[in-house]
């Protein structure tokens, strides 16, 4: 009897083990479902040896009642003590399969996610700091490029960046592409986000013509993974002051394309970008060149006077009638492009200035639009220097730069924007102000340094 309530008390501290494991419904039906299936097998199993038993006991007896040969006879174990072995038999046997089915089975339903096994071990340095290891984005979109665009790209096109590992790829994630593009049309980088289609985790691959596309940091002596004669710097991060998830991101140059590939999550991401990076070597740089724009958008670039400037058909009638008292005007531009669509002015007097940007209102702009009625959305009086300490966080973005519909604006509303400092070194006489009048869907933005609220009030009047 010990010995069962032995077994009895194995089962049951497994039972307690798995009950502290925590799965979703449909995992747990699985579960139950195989071990189901595995004690109907076995007990039919049994079932059939306990009939085959019972057949060569009854021939066993047959023969010995035939038999002339005598008899020895042998003490036999009470039936109840036959009864609780095949009992504790039973019962060891459904916790020995219980626990073979559960490690089996439940990490394949836990984590169903097959990674294909990286053919190599890239080594991932540890990078410190507080700060993301991105040092620089120095893809096209947050540099300088005249005339910058970009346009999406087909799946044929995809395809052909990737060589033999593309079908690979299109079988386990869902692909998308952008290419950015130069006012000439010629291709700069493309952009290419693989999401995983059991999963939805994204891994981004970043190419570039000649060099690594992104600036990353590593630390020093960081080591690098030579794979198939092409050196891999790879690296992870992991924000110390927040729950973001951890970075991981690989980097290496092969032919005369530069890759950049990252990834955020759990340290399984790491297997994904190694499979990536042994994908791409083993099929050959890709050739940016076969990447060309469908069309090239209208853009401008260009400087503008000041009558140039009063003559723009969009903004033209959204340039003060006059320049404010005391400054001349300095310079202006006029910018067209798929992402921007403006025209800046600037006028100057010694360090003083009043920059007066027109552009169309966007979508972000509309959490900037203020009531007059809510002063803690404005009024500089009411948050001291440093403001980075006064103003509350949720509302900085606005009081850094309010913007009030055309029909609202007032001399109090812009005195409200006006303060002044005591910067040693610079020119403290007059007020600095920035704000944004809103009139209709332009947008129409002053930011100076100088000036009085009374010549800032006179630069908006008349205006549409």
């Amino acid at each position: 009897m010990n010995g069962i309530r032995e077994d009895r008390k194995g089962c049951v501290d497994y039972r307690t083990y798995m009950d502290r494991i925590v799965v979703d419904e449909d995992l747990h039906r699985k579960i139950m479902s195989r071990i189901a299936q595995s004690v109907e097998t076995q007990r039919d199993r049994r079932a059939t040896e306990q009939s085959s038993q019972a057949q060569a006991r009854g021939a066993k007896g047959l023969a010995e009642q035939t038999s002339s040969t005598p008899r020895t006879l042998v003490a036999r174990k009470p039936e109840t003590r036959r009864v609780l072995s095949v009992r504790r038999l039973g019962l060891v046997l459904a916790c020995a399969a219980t626990m073979a089915l559960a490690i089996r089975i439940v990490p394949q339903l836990v984590n169903p996610l097959r990674i294909a096994v990286p053919p190599v071990a890239l080594v991932f340095n540890r990078v410190e700091g507080d700060t993301s290891p991105l040092q620089g984005d120095v893809s096209p979109a947050k540099r300088y490029i005249r005339g910058y665009f970009t346009q999406e790209l087909s799946k044929d096109e995809v395809a052909s960046l990737f060589g033999d590992a593309w079908r690979r790829l299109d079988e386990d994630y869902r692909v998308s592409a952008e290419a950015g593009f130069s006012g000439e049309g010629e291709v700069l980088q493309v952009t290419v986000r693989c999401e995983r289609k059991e999963t939805g985790r994204v891994v981004s691959i970043v190419m570039a013509n000649g060099a690594v596309p992104m600036d990353v940091r590593y630390p020093d002596g960081a080591m690098s993974t030579d794979v198939r004669g092409i050196s891999v710097t790879a690296g992870f991060w992991e924000s110390p002051s927040d729950r973001r998830p951890m970075l991981h991101y690989a980097a290496f140059v092969l032919g005369e394309t530069g890759y950049y590939i990252e990834g955020a999550g759990d340290e399984s991401v790491r297997d994904e970008i190694t499979v990536f990076v042994a994908w791409i070597i083993g099929s050959g740089a890709a050739d940016l060149s076969k990447v060309s724009p469908d069309y090239i958008p209208e853009w401008r670039e260009d400087d503008v006077t000041l009558a140039e400037a009063e003559k723009d058909p969009d903004f033209g009638a959204y340039v003060p009638g006059a320049s404010p008292e005391g400054f001349a005007f300095e310079s202006g531009r006029r910018v067209f492009n798929q992402r921007q669509d403006y025209l800046w002015i600037t006028w100057s007097s010694g360090l003083k200035y009043v920059t007066w940007t027109v552009e169309r209102m966007k979508q972000d702009d509309t959490a900037r639009v203020v009531d007059v009625a809510a002063p803690e959305t404005y009024d500089l009086s009411l948050y001291p220097i440093p403001r980075a300490e006064s103003v509350p966080v949720e509302l900085r973005s606005i009081v850094d730069n309010p913007i009030v519909r055309a029909e609202d604006l007032t001399i109090d509303f812009i005195r409200a924007r006006s303060y002044t400092v005591d910067d040693a070194g610079d020119d403290n006489t007059g007020y600095r102000m920035r704000f944004s009048v809103l009139y209709g869907d332009v947008l129409v933005e002053l930011s100076a340094k100088g000036v009085t609220p009374e010549t800032a009030w006179a630069m908006f009047e008349g205006l549409s």
